[in-house]
């Protein structure tokens, strides 16, 4: 593996819940760090909704498996959580045996999406998965990365469960001032995960052929091998967006969140109907 090119990622923080999409974003978290020489810090949180919830007396547990409702037991929602939290740190563990990478992990209690948003604003990136473990009338892990991705004051990796190892990161690029941002990260995520990279050169550019020009120059330092530098004619941008997540579908699409698509509350739209993993770039 060659030298990685400079970037602005120093710490990485994972959210984790041993639910199979986060530990797929465990796993690609781990590379990229490895990527970018960043610090991971991996978080467990015990969700105080949760567990306020099984203390109320109508709170009951319901699965075919059991065949009948019974009381929630408080007890019995404590040893599976710290279950998970062990479960947790020794993916962590794991993941990051195969990379030299600086981690830590840590266990915190408290609402699950204000933990991530205050803790998310000691870092560069956080990492989360699209859909967490499920429990007895919790909010689904999608709320979850929402909230995220709306309140966080760094970028956001979202990972959804399913992937196509084949799959490429797409770079959807919208604004000269931004450009350099998104192609650097694009090529962090292409390399860590080992995928092909496109990156989308609108139309609606003031000028797509000096964009084109820079990308081939911001993206020469990372040696990639596989690179396709892609102009497309379409200028809406609700259009460029569909045609970008259909491109990326299995894989990863890379852009900013202040990109016009996401305008009127369409982030919360692309996180639940996206069918690629989302690097969203504040």
């Amino acid at each position: 593996m060659s030298e990685p090119a400079r970037t602005s990622v120093r710490r990485i923080l994972v959210a984790l819940d041993a639910s199979p999409s986060s530990l797929q974003a465990l796993a690609l978290a781990a590379r990229v760090a490895a990527e970018a020489h960043a610090d991971l810090e991996g978080l467990f949180i015990e969700d105080t909704d949760l567990l306020s919830f099984a203390e109320l007396p109508f709170a009951s547990v319901t699965g075919a498996h059991l065949g009948r409702s019974r009381r929630m037991d408080q007890g019995e929602i404590q040893r599976a959580i710290r279950l998970q939290a062990q479960r947790a740190r020794e993916a962590m563990a794991r993941a990051t045996s195969a990379v030299q990478v600086r981690w830590s992990f840590r266990v915190v209690r408290g609402n699950v999406q204000r933990v991530l948003v205050d803790e998310a604003s000691r870092v560069d990136m956080l990492s989360l998965g699209s859909i967490g473990v499920s429990w007895p009338r919790r909010r689904s892990g999608g709320s979850t990365a929402r909230g995220a991705a709306r309140g966080s004051a760094c970028s956001v990796l979202i990972q959804i469960a399913s992937s196509d190892a084949a799959a490429p990161v797409v770079a959807l690029l919208h604004s000269e001032q931004g450009n350099e941002r998104v192609l650097e990260n694009a090529a962090l995520a292409a390399r860590a995960s080992a995928r092909p990279l496109i990156v989308m050169i609108p139309g609606s550019l003031d000028d797509p052929q000096r964009a084109a020009e820079q990308a081939k120059t911001v993206l020469a330092s990372w040696q990639l091998p596989r690179v396709r530098v892609m102009p497309v004619s379409e200028t809406a941008p609700r259009v460029l967006l569909t045609e970008a997540r259909q491109l990326a579908r299995g894989g990863v699409l890379v852009l900013g969140v202040n990109h016009p698509a996401l305008a009127s509350g369409q982030l919360d739209e692309l996180i639940d109907r996206s069918s690629c993993s989302l690097l969203l770039l504040r």
